[in-house]
Formats: C-alpha cells, sequence, structure tokens
C-alpha cells in the first residue's frame, strides 16, 4: 500500500511561505493554507504555488507539520489562532515558527500551544524566498526539532542547531542584525552621497576597496524599501532581546529607526552598487 503523502500546513503563503511551499509540493508533499480574509493576490499566490485552500483553519490540523511565516509582530497572534484550533481538535500537528523574532519571543509564542500539547520547534530561515531549494536553509532547534527535520528532508535544506527553544532564533537574530544593520548603514551614507551629487563615484569606491559587500548591497539594497517594515520589526525584536540580556543594543535600535523610516516614506529604491565585473 503506498504511504500517504506528508501533509504541511503554510500559515501563511506570502512569498516566502509561497516560495516553501511550492518546493514542498514539487517534492510530493500536499501542502495547506487557510486563506481567510486574505487577498486575492494571496490567493492567486498560493494557487500558483500548488498550495490547496481549507475552508475551516480546524481543518489545518490535521496536517503533520504547520509553518509559521508570517511577519514578527504577527508570530504570536498566528500562535495563539493555532492553539485555540488545536484546543479542539486531535491528534495534534507539529508547529514549526519560522519568523525572525528573539529567543524570547519564540518561548513566549509557544506556551499557549504547548499548554494545548503541541510540539514548538524553533526556526530561522537563512536566505531569500528565490533560492529556497538552492542557498537558503532552515536552522531547526528544541526537543522536537529531529521529528521536524525527518518530514522536510531532504525537501529542503536543514541545519539541526541546539537542543531548546530560542537556540535557532537566537542564531537569526545575529545573522539579522548584521545584514540588517550594514544594509542601513548603507540607505543613510546613500543618502548624504546624494546630497553631495556624489553617489556614482562612493559606488565605485566601495565596488573597488570592497567587492563582496558591494556585491551583497547590490542585491539587497533595490528591494529593501518594500520590505524595510518588516526588517524594522526584526530589528525591534533584536533590540528588545539583547536590551533583556544587558548589552546596550545601540546599533539595533539605531538600524530599527533608519528602516522604520525609509518604511514610512517610500522612497524609490537606493541605487545598487555595481556588482563585481560590472
Amino acid at each position: 500500500m503506498a504511504r500517504e503523502p506528508i501533509t504541511v500546513g503554510v500559515l501563511s503563503p506570502g512569498e516566502m511561505g509561497a516560495a516553501l511551499g511550492r518546493r514542498l509540493s514539487a517534492q510530493g508533499m500536499r501542502v495547506v493554507t487557510w486563506l481567510e480574509g486574505r487577498s486575492e493576490a494571496t490567493r492567486r499566490r498560493a494557487l500558483e504555488a500548488g498550495i490547496t485552500s481549507v475552508e475551516r483553519l480546524e481543518a489545518l490540523m490535521a496536517a503533520d507539520l504547520i509553518l509559521s511565516v508570517v511577519p514578527p509582530s504577527q508570530a504570536p497572534v498566528v500562535a495563539g489562532v493555532v492553539a485555540q484550533a488545536a484546543a479542539r481538535c486531535e491528534p495534534k500537528p507539529l508547529y514549526l515558527d519560522l519568523n525572525a523574532v528573539s529567543p524570547t519571543s519564540v518561548r513566549a509564542l509557544a506556551q499557549p500551544l504547548q499548554r494545548q500539547g503541541v510540539e514548538v520547534v524553533d526556526g530561522a530561515i537563512f536566505g531569500g524566498a528565490s533560492q529556497v531549494g538552492g542557498r537558503t536553509f532552515l536552522a531547526l532547534a528544541g526537543p522536537a526539532a529531529d521529528r521536524a527535520f525527518a518530514l522536510l528532508h531532504p525537501a529542503l535544506d536543514l541545519k539541526v542547531v541546539g537542543p531548546s527553544l530560542g537556540d535557532a532564533s537566537g542564531l537569526k537574530m545575529l545573522y539579522a542584525g548584521l545584514t540588517k544593520g550594514i544594509s542601513s548603514l548603507a540607505v543613510e551614507l546613500l543618502a548624504a552621497a546624494a546630497k553631495l551629487e556624489a553617489e556614482s563615484l562612493i559606488l565605485e569606491w566601495w565596488g573597488e576597496r570592497f567587492p563582496d559587500l558591494t556585491s551583497f548591497l547590490a542585491e539587497g539594497l533595490p528591494g529593501l524599501a518594500a520590505r524595510a517594515g518588516r526588517r524594522a520589526q526584526e530589528m525591534a525584536e533584536l533590540e528588545a532581546w539583547l536590551t533583556s540580556i544587558g548589552l546596550s543594543a545601540a546599533m539595533a535600535k539605531a538600524a530599527k529607526e533608519t528602516l522604520t523610516q525609509l518604511a514610512e516614506s517610500s522612497p524609490k529604491p537606493p541605487p545598487a552598487p555595481p556588482t563585481r565585473g560590472e
């Protein structure tokens, strides 16, 4: 008898959620989501990714695993809604939180789920949606990390990084702090360069002296304005966590403020530095 395919729920099929769903679907898994209140664009994205929509959230509880992929500020909300649904259902799905939140936040959002008998895995995504199935990988942590690994391997590139909730999220905060911090500093410096009418020259000099950094900025800066609000939330998570462990968090706070201003002003994307060889 053929084995039933693994069923994975995705909340929600935004850019990254849809990319993960598309990859899992292509690898033979059944991928489902719940789209109540979501836009037509989100519904179309889910359909194009091979993700099936269910009418009620309770139907998602029959999945083997639920992936939470939402903006950081929505991570506790989604966890709470799933916990309420899980209270009415048996058996319980495994819950993998893949949001860019701090160790403190992931432990807090896990509590209502755990009270309903849902095992929670701390996860973090390293890389972009376009690289799912390629360079992008998922870090997993917590007592049930090996279970999530077994369900998702080899469809996704996975690394189990620690035994406790917060181990993966902590690494994500450290990684995101560097990448968003560099990007935020570059945004400010390019704005100053524009005042001097020296953008082209400073980009040329950066390319000569720091080719790897310039390639990183060329890849990340053009789309930063559209994602700045979510990135600011990540830096708010980092700031709160660093403060809670006795550090100043000055750089995280500055990056948060720069990204918040970028999101609110919605300027045209900053000019992309030339890639190496251009």
